[in-house]
């Protein structure tokens, strides 16, 4: 798998012109979110204005509805809990704004769950994926679609250790950090499928930029 962010928008704002998609006046190439009353139908990735096909995000595993957040309620009681036709809702929610979706997470009787999917920024693509596997969370930063610039697996609670890895714009390592021991990490993260950056062992930090070319 690349070690990629792709910029997301809602079907609505594309322009078909004959048969190459527009967004903002270029050619689309990211992923378009298709809704029908606020439901997610589908999901299409696309190049250069052409349809790829059918896209799924391959951090997300929750079960139930994919909604845009037009239709989801929301009440405060010193935390925020999303429903969906007044009970707590199950699923994934899209936080869609001017064409673009900036948010989406994933839901569970109510709550933002740990595992989290990505955050975007309009303008320049900037995004963050959260999500735990397990003891260990993951924390990804891109400054571009297909640029990494940070990595992170820690242990969750008051455990202490972790592993960070920063990278420049050719995404080539630039700068380590280790806390304590992260033999641990090594193999807790050999178990985790799917994973952007897979990086059980000091070899695969030392070679992991040729991971994402």
């Amino acid at each position: 798998m690349k070690c990629e962010a792709p910029p997301l928008v809602v079907s609505d704002a594309l322009e078909k012109r004959e048969n190459t998609y527009f967004f903002k006046g270029a050619p689309f190439t990211g992923v378009a979110i298709y809704a029908e009353s606020g439901v997610v139908v589908s999901k299409k990735q696309f190049f250069n204005g052409e349809i790829l096909g059918d896209y799924n995000f391959p951090y997300i595993d929750t079960k139930g509805l994919e909604l845009l957040d037009s239709i989801i309620d929301e009440k405060w009681d010193g935390n925020l809990q999303l429903f969906h036709e007044g009970k707590p809702f199950n699923g994934v929610v899209y936080e869609a704004a001017y064409g673009w979706v900036c948010d989406v997470s994933c839901i569970v009787n109510g709550w933002i769950a740990d595992a989290m999917a990505q955050h975007f920024q309009k303008h320049d693509c900037y995004s963050e994926l959260f999500y735990g596997v397990g003891p260990i969370q993951y924390e990804y930063e891109w400054n571009e679609p297909s640029v990494l610039s940070y990595y992170e697996a820690r242990f969750q609670a008051e455990d202490k250790r972790s592993l960070k890895l920063s990278f420049n714009k050719e995404n080539k390592l630039r700068g380590i950090y280790i806390y304590k021991s992260i033999d641990d990490i090594f193999s807790l993260n050999a178990k985790v499928d799917d994973s952007p950056l897979k990086i059980t062992s000091f070899s695969d930090i030392k070679n992991c930029f040729l991971i994402m070319l």
